[in-house]
Parts: C-alpha cells; structure tokens; sequence
C-alpha cells in the first residue's frame, strides 16, 4: 500500500514551449509572460544606455555572471543590466533585473513585422493622421525605425495641427523652439541666427506636496494589497489541492481495504499450501509424485489483487493529474495578479487618479478570470 501513497501524492509540473517568434519572459515570482522583448537598459560607464530589440541579435542573463547583449552590427554590450521593457497581452511593462529569472529570446521576426505592417497600412487612408500616427508608433515598438519615421512625416502631412501632431514629431525627434517643430540642426541655426539667446523654457508645473505624499501612500496600499492577493492565491491553491485530494480519497481508502484483505488471505493459503507439501514429504519422503488438487481459490484471489492493483495505480494517475492541474491554474493567477500590481503601479507614477476600490477591483478580476 505505501506504493499507493507515493502514487497518490507525486506531482507533475508541466511547462509549455513558447510558440515560435514568441519572446518567454520568466520572472523570479515564478510567473511568465509571452511577448515582445523590445528594449534593454545596461549601466555602462556609469551612464544608462537603453538598447532596442531592433539593435539585438542575442540577449544572456546570467545568474551568477554578468550579463551581455550581442548587437547587430557585431559590438557587445557588457555592464549592469538595470531593466527590460517587455510587451505582453497586458501591454507594455519594464521589469527591473532583479525581478526577471530567465529570458527566452526568438528569433529575428523583421520579415513577419514587414508583411503585419504592410496589412496593417492597407486599411489606414493617407489623410487619417491619427491611424497614420498610431501605426508609426506600432512600427517604432517593433523596431521599425525607418518605417516609424515614414508614417510619422505621412501623419503631419495628413494633418499638422491634428492631436497627434506633437506626438508625431516628438517620435521623428524634432524640438520646440519658440512655438515652432523643427530638427536639432534647425533649432541651432535658429538660435544662432537670434543671437544665442537661449528660448525661455515653458514653465514646469510645480509638484504639489499633498498630491505627492497621497501617491506614496497609493503605492503603499498597492504593494500591502499585493501581498495580500499573493497570500489569497496560495490559499486557494491550498483550497483545491485539499478538494482535489477528497475526491480520490474514499476511493483510494476503499482499495487500501480490498488490497490489504486479500494480501492477507492470498498469504494464508499460500501457507496452507506450503504446509500441506512439507507435511507430504515428512510423511514420503520426496514431492516427486505429489499432485496436490487444492480448491481453495487461490488463482482467483491473484487475479482479484492484480486487478485492484491496476485499479490504484489508475486512480493515482488521476489524482496526479488533478494536481497538475491545481498548480497550473495557481501560477495563471499569480501572473495575472502580478500583472495587475504594475498596472496599479504604472498608472499612480503616471498621476493617474486611483484609489483603493479601483485597486482591488484590478485584483479582484486577475483572482477570479480562470
């Protein structure tokens, strides 16, 4: 019976291959995210230096090392790596090194993303400067630099005073200069051509200390909500294992009974058995003639037991199952409440109006979506 209880309470944790052209970005919590590497950030020299995916040919975390970019153009780069911006199904996230376990880097996808845009740009008509503007924003996450900087112009030329216009020539690099956009060289002929008087700087908005400390304490309450939430997933993984466990439970104790019963008879008439054959011989002295005629059942009992074991082992495999099952469905929702945590987070350091229903809400609907 003890191989019954190991049965029963093995476990199997099966992980899925990320599809093909698909980025796997696997964090320390142990959750994982499938997507979209598009930018690294290294500490070289002191300076951060932010890299594009475009720019990466290889990407190597190391646990124990340092880790390395190989680049396109055949350079490398080595120091600290302080962050990765990784776009998922939950939009675009940056996650610190210390929250990143491991990164499963795809291939080169340039082609694939030349013919999604060439699709995308065939439904977008030449004077929608707002769909001309969004698509060269597609095209710079994708790292499309050339093709980014050809719809961000079309876009201007469908509308200069649209919306998006600003957006538009921040995206191709342009400055503002006394109410007007224009390239770096441009603003410094400008400049020079005024004197070198500097342009007055619009001015910042200065930070209101009540609304500062009121996002410190929403961050507060967004990270006190998160573990919370961490806390709840476990438990409800607990709840199910524990229900999982009670569905096989009778059953197995029902077999535990059967087995036990007839382990038990089998090893009594398998004595009996022994017992008749040494009483033979005592009495004739060899067994060569003996042919005993035992009908004590004792065939059936083997067959009986054989098949109360297969029973078992079917059953274990089901409750192995069941289990798998239980901590798939846990990691799913601990990825999805720490998707919900960077979303809070990312919109309170945006200034973004959210309080703590709002919160909850978000965690609420990651617990629940299975």
């Amino acid at each position: 019976m003890r191989k019954l209880s190991l049965l029963l309470s093995a476990t199997a944790v099966v992980f899925l291959l990320p599809a093909a052209r698909a980025d796997v970005l696997k964090l320390s919590n142990g959750g994982q995210l499938k997507g979209t590497l598009e930018e690294v950030t290294f500490l070289i020299g002191g300076k951060n230096v932010a890299t594009p995916r475009a720019d990466i040919a290889a990407l190597y975390l190391s646990e124990t090392a340092q880790d390395w970019a190989k680049l396109k153009d055949g350079s490398k780069l080595e120091g600290e790596l302080l962050s990765l911006k990784f776009r998922s199904i939950g939009g675009a996230l940056t996650f610190a090194r210390r929250d990143v376990k491991l990164l499963d880097f795809a291939a080169d996808s340039s082609d694939k993303l030349k013919k999604e845009l060439a699709a995308k740009a065939a439904t977008i008509p030449n004077d929608d400067a707002k769909g001309l503007y969004e698509l060269a924003k597609w095209c710079r996450s994708k790292g499309l630099k050339v093709e980014a900087a050809q719809l961000a112009r079309k876009s201007l030329t469908a509308d200069a005073a649209a919306p998006c216009a600003g957006k538009a020539h921040l995206l191709l690099g342009h400055v503002r200069y006394k109410g007007e956009w224009m390239t770096p060289t441009e603003m410094l002929k400008r400049k020079k051509a005024d004197g070198g008087n500097k342009p007055a700087p619009d001015p910042a908005p200065k930070a209101d200390p009540a609304d500062i400390q009121a996002i410190k304490s929403a961050l507060a309450k967004n990270e006190a909500l998160y573990k919370t939430y961490c806390e709840k997933v476990e438990g409800l993984e607990n709840e199910d294992l524990e229900q999982a466990k009670g569905k096989y439970k009778v059953k197995a104790d029902e077999l535990k009974k059967q087995y036990d019963k007839l382990k038990r008879t089998i090893d009594r008439k398998e004595d009996a058995r022994e017992k008749a054959r040494k009483t033979y011989k005592d009495q004739y002295g060899n067994t060569a003639s003996y042919k005993p005629n035992f009908k004590d059942g004792l065939e059936e009992d083997r067959t009986a037991l054989k098949k109360v074991t297969r029973s078992y082992k079917k059953l274990a495999k089901l409750a192995k199952s069941a289990r798998s099952k239980v901590k798939k469905r846990s990691r799913s929702r601990k990825t999805r409440v720490t998707t919900a945590y960077d979303r809070n987070r990312r919109l309170l350091l945006t200034r973004k109006k959210l309080d703590e229903d709002a919160m909850t809400n978000a965690y609420e609907a990651a617990l629940k979506s299975d």
